[in-house]
């Protein structure tokens, strides 16, 4: 069902994508040769270690990945939306509604990573690497802050339908210093041997949760979240290979990863939001219903 909500989020959002294309574009073009970013350091071998062909005299150095980014703005829109009218109509059938937090929490996290990446995609930077993989680890570290509140919930037999906001700002705190370790004191081969932890351990949690309280979340959303991220590692590793590269193509393998990365950032959103707790889910609509309500 298309419901008026529907028609006039798609045609904002195409209205932004269609502006930043159009700002990108602009710029590219009257700043072909600025070589703006010379002065800042890069990576040997950046120039051809994306399949994109990379101008390194133009202000955007690669304007297709770019612009891809525009997805985590969409969703990070899309959510901060949804966590105004939580916090206006006082919601409370799981974590996410009761506690708007995590939704504004999300939405911040997600339009960081656009503008990083978008950052690091036009100059190439190192320091512009780094604000990417400081907005990658913050995506990576919000499933485990929520899956932890979860699993904190269960142990203790707490309901998640109601406020519990010092907790969430506890753990908000905690991840939060996590993030910042990650970014600017890890060294990389130990980040990334934490990262790799922190997935093991989310999925610990989310698996020891929904053992313990079955059937309480769409298991659709899971599928549909885990089908396009493996589509986006598919296809990161093609432009890592080379594969189906096409250097002045509007198509690009990394920006499809952005694409479907960022779809799928957009179903794990709606997969922690179908939690019911016990006191709504046997009035709980079908999933359908739950989506086209949200939305």
């Amino acid at each position: 069902m298309v419901t008026k909500k529907f028609v006039r989020q798609f045609i904002v959002g195409l209205l932004v994508s269609l502006g930043y294309a159009w700002l990108i574009t602009i710029v590219t073009n009257q700043f072909s040769d600025s070589h703006f970013w010379d002065q800042s350091s890069h990576l040997d071998g950046i120039d051809t270690d994306f399949c994109e062909y990379t101008n390194m005299a133009s202000f955007i150095r690669q304007p297709v990945n770019t612009f891809t980014n525009i997805i985590y703005l969409l969703v990070g829109l899309y959510v901060f939306g949804i966590a105004i009218r939580d916090h206006r109509e006082k919601k409370q059938y799981n974590l996410i509604s009761a506690n708007p937090w995590y939704s504004f929490t999300y939405a911040i996290i997600m339009v960081y990573l656009f503008i990083a990446s978008s950052y690091f995609h036009s100059g190439l930077t190192v320091f512009g690497g780094d604000l990417d993989y400081s907005g990658v680890f913050s995506l990576s570290l919000y499933p485990l802050m929520y899956f932890t509140h979860r699993f904190i919930l269960v142990i203790r037999g707490l309901p998640s339908n109601i406020k519990h906001p010092r907790e969430a700002r506890v753990l908000t705190g905690i991840f939060t210093m996590i993030y910042l370790y990650l970014t600017f004191f890890s060294p990389p081969l130990v980040g990334r041997f934490i990262v790799l932890g922190m997935i093991a351990t989310m999925f610990i949690f989310a698996t020891i949760v929904e053992v313990k309280d079955p059937g309480r979340t769409n298991k659709l959303y899971v599928w549909l979240t885990i089908i396009c991220i493996t589509i986006a590692v598919v296809f990161f590793g093609f432009d890592n290979h080379k594969i189906l590269c096409n250097p002045v193509s509007f198509i690009q393998p990394h920006g499809i990863w952005h694409l479907m990365s960022g779809v799928a950032a957009f179903y794990f959103y709606f997969y922690i939001r179908s939690e019911k707790n016990y006191t709504t889910i046997l009035a709980a609509p079908n999933w359908y219903t739950e989506f086209t309500r949200n939305t």
